[in-house]
């Protein structure tokens, strides 16, 4: 904001104009204001009714990855591998055992090592999570399951293949409902 001569800072917020200390405003520039934009058509407020309503994240009973279903904890890691049983399929191995909750829970292991590039291991592990969580009511309750990826896999890993790794790793298993 320009003032004259007679203003003087006293903090980087308060301006003292003509005897006073007053808060200036400070405008956020990518907050718009009704009269700031006077090209358009029709005014502010209507722009802001005709928007739709924008949904953000995953909605829907069944259709959640709540934190519950993510199997985090280290504990519950070596837990599974160390009593869980094996089942592999390609560079695939899901391991599972029984839990004693009401819900399945599912941990992903991708070393730097298999899939050298970040980029491609967060993908695999997108697409796995995204087919646990679409297809998590024909699973029977009460397992721990971790997805192991021993090697890169495709260049073009697309949803249907991993559905189908998933489920047909899911079926040697014996954990489909």
């Amino acid at each position: 904001m320009w003032y004259n001569q007679r203003t003087i800072r006293r903090r980087k917020d308060e301006v003292y104009i003509k005897g006073r200390f007053k808060q200036e405003e400070e405008k956020d520039a990518r907050v718009q204001e009704e009269n700031e934009h006077a090209s358009w058509q029709g005014s502010f407020k209507q722009a802001q009714k005709k928007r739709p309503a924008q949904t953000y994240g995953m909605t829907g009973s069944d259709g959640q990855f709540a934190k519950k279903d993510r199997l985090v904890k280290t504990k519950d890691f070596a837990r599974v591998y160390r009593s869980g049983s094996s089942f592999s399929g390609g560079p695939f191995v899901l391991k599972t055992l029984f839990n004693d909750l009401d819900h399945n829970r599912i941990g992903f292991s991708i070393s730097a090592r298999s899939v050298k590039s970040a980029v491609k291991r967060n993908r695999i592990k997108r697409l796995f999570r995204e087919s646990f969580r679409k297809n998590k009511v024909i699973f029977k309750k009460g397992f721990d399951m971790v997805l192991v990826v021993k090697k890169e896999t495709l260049p073009e890993f697309s949803y249907d293949e991993a559905k189908n790794i998933f489920l047909q790793l899911a079926k040697k298993a014996g954990i489909l409902a």
